[in-house]
C-alpha cells in the first residue's frame, strides 16, 4: 500500500476469541456475513508503529514500482489494494460494542507479536524459530 493509503487488520488472537464467540452463538450468527478487523493502519502507521517498537528508525516504502511491474502477483495485490478491495471495510466501532475491544497494532507489538517482531528484527538470513 501507499504510505497513505490504509488498510484494516486484526491481531490473531482477537480472530480467534471473536470465531470462538460466533462459533458458541450459532443461532445468533447464522446466515451473518461479518468482516472483521481490529484497527486500519497506514503505511504511516506501520512505520510510526514500527519505529515505536523497534527502538530505532524503520522506513515504510511500497513495493518499487519495477518490482511491481517484474511480479504479476504482486502487481495484482498492489492494484486491489489501490482500487480499495483490500483495504477492508469492518465497522470497527460495532465490532468493539459486539466483541469487546480489539487490539492495536501498537498492543500487539507490544505484547503478543513482541517476539515475532524482534526475531525478525534480528534475523541474520538463517531459518528462525516462529513459535
Amino acid at each position: 500500500m501507499r504510505p497513505d493509503q490504509s488498510m484494516q487488520m486484526i491481531a490473531l488472537a482477537d480472530l480467534g476469541r471473536i470465531n470462538a464467540e460466533i462459533l458458541m452463538a450459532p443461532d445468533r450468527y447464522c446466515g451473518k456475513i461479518i468482516e472483521l478487523a481490529g484497527a486500519s493502519v497506514t503505511g504511516k502507521d506501520l512505520q510510526d508503529a514500527f519505529t515505536k517498537a523497534a527502538g530505532r528508525p524503520i522506513i515504510y516504502k511500497r513495493f518499487p514500482d519495477e518490482l511491481l511491474a517484474a511480479n504479476p502477483f504482486l502487481r495484482r495485490l498492489a492494484e486491489l489494494q489501490d482500487s480499495g478491495l483490500l483495504a477492508g471495510a469492518a465497522d470497527l466501532t460495532g465490532l468493539a460494542r459486539e466483541f469487546g475491544r480489539l487490539a492495536s497494532l501498537e498492543e500487539w507489538l507490544g505484547g503478543p507479536g513482541k517476539t515475532l517482531f524482534d526475531a525478525a528484527l534480528n534475523h541474520d538470513g538463517a531459518e528462525v524459530a516462529l513459535r
